[in-house]
């Protein structure tokens, strides 16, 4: 593909994406559970295409000699499967979060200001080689009113396409069952463009340019990508007491949870129990270690109740951690008053804005005047 017809692809997805996002953010909880109830039965429906393809993907990685872990990571078939579609289910057993009142001040007698949650927009993540987090994250986005548009490792191709197909197709579904259009409304049901899968680096160029059409990126898995982004990268992994360390570093190694480097202090070097259950898993001892109560492997968004999770964030703003939806959403500021002017309220109305720093625009809605 040239690059012109290239840009020109992208600027279409782009701008599907902006309009499925203003269409989410008029809808119910109720239309997108729908969505998401709908997405998984095509899942389902889909299950062999979606195998298949990942067939493909797990011969062609195994033919270019990929490590095992990494063809771990790239498989969805048999349980990991199901296991997909149960982190799906608790997403959308969540509460709904969109609208939610985090902060309520009143100002003057009948003036109130209040801060809610309100989705991001446009979400671009950039995912590695690991298809089942093109569902979690496509669950996560729709859960929180946001349209996404997905990039994977190339190693997964196959297997993201189909996945992609499949959530598009329920959510295309689900349009259909509502009886409306939600192109001609902007009411009724999650756009299927609301899910949007991009293939190469050159469209994750294009992608960081698009100012004012992507409002997040989000990598994952990867320091390579070093842009001012809310990054899912390496953080430090450590586990201290001994009867979790072996469960932190040898559970699952290839998950981003697992502990990276295992310090042992020099005294258990000297105890066998330490020594001979390191070395039966493989593990050489040296080092120092701190103390802890529990694994590393429970710092994942469905341990910690999320449902899933869009990617542990290891940046500082605006979110932190496991990124469940509520990492997936901002605020916006709801002035409600009656009528009231401005001069006499000016003082304590700039000491509240100096105050919450108004990140997010201020939407004023005033009553009729009394």
């Amino acid at each position: 593909m040239s690059s012109s017809n290239q840009g020109s692809r992208l600027d279409a997805v782009a701008s599907d994406a902006r309009r499925a996002a203003l269409t989410m953010g008029g809808l119910d909880a109720a239309a997108r559970d729908t969505a998401l109830a709908a997405v998984r039965k095509q899942l389902e429906n889909q299950r062999a295409v979606i195998e298949a393809a990942n067939a493909l993907d797990i011969a062609a990685a195994t033919k270019a000699q990929l490590d095992a872990p990494l063809l771990r990571r790239l498989e969805v078939r048999g349980k990991k499967f199901d296991a997909m579609l149960a982190k799906l289910d608790e997403v959308r057993a969540v509460a709904d979060p969109v609208g939610a009142v985090q902060l309520a001040t009143r100002l003057d007698d009948g003036l109130d200001l209040y801060r809610v949650a309100c989705p991001i927009g446009v979400v671009a993540v950039i995912f590695e080689s690991r298809p089942d987090a093109a569902v979690q994250i496509s669950a996560l986005a729709i859960k929180s009113a946001n349209a996404l548009i997905l990039k994977g490792g190339k190693e997964a191709a196959h297997t993201n396409a189909a996945i992609v197909s499949a959530i598009q197709a329920g959510l295309a579904a689900a349009e259909a069952e509502s009886g409306r259009s939600a192109e001609a409304d902007g009411g009724g049901a999650v756009p299927s463009a609301a899910v949007q899968l991009v293939a190469s680096r050159d469209e994750v160029s294009a992608l960081l340019g698009m100012h004012g059409k992507v409002d997040l990126i989000v990598p994952r898995g990867s320091n390579a990508l070093v842009i001012p982004v809310l990054g899912h990268a390496d953080g430090i992994c450590a586990a201290t007491a001994r009867r979790v360390v072996l469960d932190a570093k040898t559970d699952y190694p290839v998950a981003c949870n697992a502990a990276e480097t295992l310090l042992l202090h020099a005294s258990l070097l000297s105890s066998p129990t330490s020594s001979e259950a390191l070395a039966a898993a493989g593990l050489p001892a040296g080092g120092v270690v701190r103390a802890s109560e529990a694994s590393t492997r429970f710092a994942d968004g469905q341990r910690y109740g999320f449902g899933a999770e869009v990617g542990v964030s290891t940046n500082r703003i605006h979110s932190r951690g496991p990124m469940g939806v509520e990492g997936l959403l901002i605020y916006k500021y709801l002035l409600l008053g009656g009528g009231h002017g401005g001069a006499a309220l000016r003082a304590p109305l700039l000491a509240a804005a100096a105050a919450c720093g108004f990140a997010c625009g201020v939407f004023v809605a005033r009553a009729a005047a009394r």
